[in-house]
């Protein structure tokens, strides 16, 4: 973890080196990278958040590009998570990506993104990001 990188946010009085620690060992699982996952991912891989996992099955269609902004003209077509990966790592190689290109819960369910683990349907970990639209949940 690079001390300049985020000396701005370890400044903050309630946040501090103590809270920026805390961050870069935290988890978040994304599910959807859409108008809500885009944003979220783009600031917590920023922030320096450790460990975050991506699952949509979905690809960029041209009706995104206005409010998903981490997808161009030259992303239509092509697999969201596999995009906003590109996004990511171009932008904070620290952070443990885990990333998986599928739609369904059933899928989800064995995801290998500990310390997410999938008992009974709910996630347990540090937080979990839900989708934003057209969720189908468990």
């Amino acid at each position: 973890m690079s001390a300049d990188r985020y000396d701005r946010q370890t400044r903050l009085e309630d946040f501090g080196p103590e809270g920026q620690r805390a961050l870069s060992e935290a988890a978040v699982l994304i599910i959807g990278a859409g108008g809500l996952g885009v944003p979220a991912a783009t600031y917590l891989n920023a922030m320096g958040i450790g460990r975050l996992g991506l699952v949509d099955g979905d690809v960029v269609e041209t009706s995104n590009l206005h409010r998903q902004p981490a997808y161009g003209p030259a992303s239509v077509g092509m697999a969201k998570v596999r995009e906003l990966e590109k996004v990511l790592r171009a932008q904070n190689p620290d952070t443990q990506l885990d990333i998986r290109d599928t739609f369904t819960f059933k899928d989800a369910d064995t995801l290998p993104l500990e310390p997410f683990e999938y008992i009974t349907r709910q996630v347990q970990g540090d937080f979990l990001i839900p989708p934003d639209d057209d969720a189908q949940g468990p």
